[in-house]
């Protein structure tokens, strides 16, 4: 990363280092090509997978996801995304781009996007970024890379080609757990296409992810272990406080399903592998109105991370340009355990910065 060092004064100074039954898929048109839904990686998931699944929240969001075709390197990659625009959508304000997490999908955000669409003026965006989601994974290594560049690139590009009439196009990014730290990470390199940043239980000060040097053929065992029921049931019980109401079965089909996409192990540990994202030093550089969400339960990054990131962001703060809320009563995902709270303050924190 290339990241410009920069001083703030506070209460301190400081001084920042340089550096498929039920599913209907509707097809997107882009530069005249038509994307068959055939031919979708969504498309490949076994159809019992998708049956099983329950929410109607998820069922609703599964049923409206887009493809659109994004430059990468010379290389076409399909990309799954969710718009939810409807009668209130101002097409002159920036649109908001929700970023989900670590080996997450857009149905991460299937209960706060349908309760920010009611009111939002603000065109609302389901972005499954490069190794994530639904989006196509193709193993091209030097062409295509799951690491943090790859996903800065394909921020940029996938906003290019959906707005490919105004390619200043500006938004505003909203990212939970590490799609914050993917939110952070686009915002500091391009501070000139992001007018706000919402961070949700976001990932900015654990740098790296200590995992660069799994070897064959104890990466392939890593990921399937990540794909595994058991964990995936363990990580599904600590991201929520009210674990009986929100841990249940169908969440945990529903947070897996994307793992049997085409080359999800090998995608999964490229980004592994790639050592993450390394933003401690960094943060005290964001420079737009910011708002910080946190559930005062999360069992996976504590609330005493929201405290650094306020501290950090000290000069926002001055400027009234710095919304914290910590959530009583939620764990890691406020977007799915206090959908309701969460909508209400991105809303409230869009019209009033």
């Amino acid at each position: 990363m290339t990241h410009h060092s920069r001083s703030r004064v506070c209460s301190r100074t400081n001084t920042s280092d340089t550096r498929k039954s039920t599913i209907r898929l509707l097809s997107s048109k882009v530069n005249q090509t038509t994307i068959s839904k055939e031919t979708t990686p969504i498309s490949r998931i076994p159809s019992e997978l998708i049956s099983a699944i329950q929410e109607p929240a998820a069922r609703s969001i599964l049923e409206n996801i887009h493809y659109i075709s994004v430059d990468m390197n010379g290389t076409d990659l399909l990309t799954s995304y969710v718009d939810l625009s409807s009668s209130n959508t101002d097409p002159n304000l920036p649109p908001l781009i929700f970023l989900p997490g670590f080996d997450s999908s857009v149905l991460e955000f299937r209960r706060l996007a349908p309760l920010l669409q009611k009111t939002c003026k603000h065109r609302i965006i389901l972005l499954d970024l490069i190794g994530l989601g639904f989006t196509e994974r193709k193993l091209m290594k030097g062409v295509l890379d799951y690491g943090p560049n790859g996903k800065r690139l394909h921020i940029m590009n996938f906003i290019d080609a959906l707005f490919e009439k105004n390619k200043d196009q500006k938004v505003i990014l909203c990212g939970g757990s590490l799609g914050g730290s993917s939110a952070i990470d686009f915002t500091l390199e391009n501070p000139d296409r992001v007018s706000k940043l919402i961070l949700i239980d976001a990932q900015g000060f654990i740098d790296g992810n200590g995992s660069r040097f799994l070897f064959s053929p104890l990466d392939k065992l890593g990921a399937m272990v990540l794909k595994s029921v058991w964990l995936r049931n363990i990580a599904n019980k600590i991201a929520y406080f009210d674990k009986k109401k929100y841990a249940t079965l169908d969440a945990m089909n529903i947070g897996r399903l994307h793992c049997f996409c085409e080359f999800w192990e090998e995608c999964t540990l490229e980004f592994i592998k790639s050592g993450g994202y390394k933003l401690s030093k960094y943060i005290s550089q964001i420079d737009v109105p910011t708002l910080l969400l946190w559930g005062q339960q999360d069992e996976i990054l504590s609330i005493n991370y929201l405290d650094q990131f306020e501290k950090e962001l000290c000069h926002l703060k001055e400027n009234n340009q710095l919304e914290a809320h910590r959530i009583e009563k939620c764990g890691h995902v406020p977007h799915l355990e206090q959908s309701q709270y969460t909508a209400d303050a991105i809303l409230n924190f869009l019209t009033s910065q």
